[in-house]
C-alpha cells in the first residue's frame, strides 16, 4: 500500500502469509480486519476501560492521508509527511463513557479482542466511518481534512491501528 507506515518486514510477511481481501475477517457490521502483529499484552477491553492507540489512515485506493506517528521511522515516513502532528487516539471502546468517544465506530469495534502491542489493518465501510465532521482520527491541516470530507460516505477507509495501552 502506498504510504504504509509499517515496517518492511511486516509488509513482506503480510504479502507472503496472506493479506488479500479474503484473509480479512468480516464482522456482521461490515468491518473487515486483519491482524498484522499479534500483541502480547493485556486484551481489550472491559466495559468503561479506555485505550490509547497509534493510527495510520488511507483512502481505499491506498492514498496516504495522515497518521499519528510513523510505525517505522526507518522507512523515511516522518514529519515531512505531517506524521506526528495529529495526536494518538484516546477513547473508551464500549460501556460507560463510550458514547462520549468521538472515534470512528469501525475503530471502536476493531480494538475489541486486540492485545496491547498488536497492530490491525482495518477496512472501514462508510456506515462505520466518517458519519460526522467531529469524529477522530481527523487530520489537523485543511488539505488532509478535505480528503476525508470529499470521500466520506462514498468509499471505504483503510486504517492501521496499534494498541499502545489500556487504562481504567
Amino acid at each position: 500500500l502506498v504510504g504504509s507506515t509499517l515496517s518492511e518486514d511486516i509488509e513482506n510477511s503480510v504479502k507472503l502469509e496472506g493479506g488479500g481481501i479474503g484473509d480479512f475477517t468480516k464482522t456482521p457490521s461490515g468491518l473487515r480486519y486483519l491482524d498484522l502483529v499479534a500483541g502480547k499484552g493485556e486484551e481489550c477491553c472491559a466495559d468503561g476501560a479506555s485505550v490509547v492507540a497509534d493510527w495510520s489512515l488511507r483512502r481505499s485506493n491506498g492514498y496516504f492521508v495522515d497518521a499519528s506517528r510513523g510505525f517505522d521511522e526507518s522507512r523515511g515516513i516522518d514529519e515531512r509527511f505531517g506524521i506526528g502532528q495529529t495526536p494518538e487516539l484516546r477513547f473508551v471502546p464500549q460501556g460507560k463513557g463510550s458514547g462520549d468517544s468521538k472515534v470512528l465506530a469501525g475503530i471502536r469495534e476493531a480494538v475489541q479482542g486486540m492485545r496491547v502491542g498488536g497492530t490491525r489493518r482495518l477496512i472501514i465501510p462508510p456506515k462505520l466511518g466518517y458519519t460526522s465532521d467531529d469524529l477522530q482520527p481527523m487530520p489537523e491541516d485543511w488539505g488532509r481534512k478535505r480528503q476525508i470530507q470529499r470521500f466520506r460516505g462514498r468509499e471505504d477507509f483503510v486504517v492501521e491501528i496499534r494498541l499502545k495501552r489500556i487504562g481504567q
